[in-house]
């Protein structure tokens, strides 16, 4: 409202702002007939772009945008894919991200024609599946060397010993079991374990503590320099094999 007279509500702020910028450069008195007049001579504001139709052959997968959503999305400025970072709720909404990305790709980049399109998303495709193989390879390694260790000798051994111990024993209540999984790593030579070092938890009827160990195999018994029990509540860990001294 001007003045209390006109409703320009019909003009955007950008209208308005540039119409008295025209008014001051002119060197034009700000009074109500100087603004019609500035707004009459200005120019329409151009119609927004029409959105990017994508051609009917992109309505394919994209193994890109499935099997890494999130740099996908960053690169191709299609944010709705970082969806797929949320918990639980990601892992279902990639696969609607894998069926429309390559729609939302096209629509939010800047293509030189769509054979660059197919270009690009081919490329990231064949990073995916680099990406997932080698991801793949590595979780089996890792799920390998976890069994490795859980059904190793060596923590039968040390647990053994463990159970043995009456200070162990005292201190966290009998029975004492195994708790948890362990983690660590064991040596092997031609199939045969020949070196340990593991962590590994136990617990009786009163604590739980959490047992470190290193060994190693000789002549098909474990031979360990270290089998620490540490305790809750208990300052001290009880050394069944003290370390050797460095």
């Amino acid at each position: 409202m001007i003045d209390g007279q006109v409703d320009y509500s019909a003009y955007s702020r950008a209208q308005l702002f540039d119409a008295l910028r025209h008014i001051d450069r002119a060197r034009f008195p700000v009074n109500l007939a100087n603004l019609e007049r500035a707004l009459a001579v200005r120019p329409e504001d151009p119609p927004p772009p029409p959105p990017k139709e994508a051609p009917p052959e992109i309505d394919q997968w994209n193994w890109g945008a499935f099997l890494m959503p999130a740099l996908w999305a960053i690169r191709n400025r299609a944010w709705i894919a970082l969806w797929c970072a949320v918990p639980v709720v990601g892992q279902v909404f990639m696969f609607y991200v894998g069926a429309r990305g390559s729609r939302w790709a096209w629509q939010s980049g800047n293509w030189k024609s769509l054979d660059h399109f197919k270009r690009v998303q081919k490329r990231w495709a064949i990073a995916g599946i680099i990406v997932y193989i080698v991801t793949l390879a590595a979780s089996g390694w890792i799920v390998k060397a976890m069994v490795d260790v859980n059904q190793s000798t060596a923590r039968a051994a040390a647990f053994e010993l463990v159970g043995k111990n009456e200070e162990a024993v005292h201190a966290l209540g009998a029975p004492v079991k195994l708790s948890g999984l362990a983690h660590g790593s064991v040596v092997k030579v031609q199939g045969q374990e020949s070196e340990a070092h593991i962590v590994f938890g136990v617990e009786g009827a009163r604590r739980k503590g959490t047992v470190t160990t290193n060994g190693k195999k000789a002549g098909g018994k474990w031979v360990f320099d270290k089998i620490s029990v540490a305790v809750e509540r208990r300052e001290e860990p009880i050394e069944l094999v003290p370390a050797k001294p460095k």
